[in-house]
């Protein structure tokens, strides 16, 4: 089926849903489109003890500010919780299940193709995060070691490493955690 929209947001993680929410305020028509079949999905299976890096007043979406009773860095369900909230709230209905295969510009538009649907737009505001797919490095030597090999995507929490020697590579927020 073909489907005609202005505008065209791919990810309904935190980022696709602020621009969704500035467009509806406008009165523009969109559709968001989410490949899993939730909002923020890639936010329930991060570590356990996540909680945003940055204080509540600079981390909303637009038009919706944190509950006073959050505390100042919201945890990761807490701040699923307000993503559903928000997407309620603003009116707006997700389309999901809908994995985008390809993206491609025909004169004036923009067809989307997913595994169900193509959707032409005039805009397509791609939303799916910077760190969707993780990167494993390699090096000269790595076979050699007997040790287990994870990356911060599969981590959950430090109960696995319980009475073990631990070398943690990289120091973004997770690292650091």
């Amino acid at each position: 089926m073909v489907i005609q929209t202005p505008t065209l947001i791919i990810g309904a993680g935190p980022a696709g849903l602020a621009v969704a929410g500035r467009l509806k305020k406008m009165g523009l028509p969109f559709l968001l489109l989410e490949k899993s079949d939730r909002i923020g999905n890639s936010w329930y299976s991060h570590y356990d003890r996540l909680s945003l890096h940055t204080a509540k007043e600079h981390s909303n979406l637009p038009h919706l500010p944190f509950p006073d009773n959050y505390p100042e860095y919201i945890p990761r369900l807490t701040l699923i919780s307000y993503w559903e909230n928000y997407v309620k709230e603003m009116g707006i209905v997700p389309v999901l299940n809908q994995e985008v295969k390809q993206i491609n510009r025909n004169g004036q538009v923009w067809v989307t193709e997913t595994t169900t649907d193509i959707f032409h737009s005039e805009r397509v505001v791609v939303a799916t995060g910077y760190n969707r797919v993780p990167y494993f490095p390699t090096w000269e030597g790595q076979e050699k070691f007997n040790g287990t090999f994870i990356h911060s995507k599969d981590y959950r929490n430090a109960q696995p490493f319980v009475g073990k020697k631990v070398l943690i590579i990289g120091i973004g927020n997770t690292g650091a955690e």
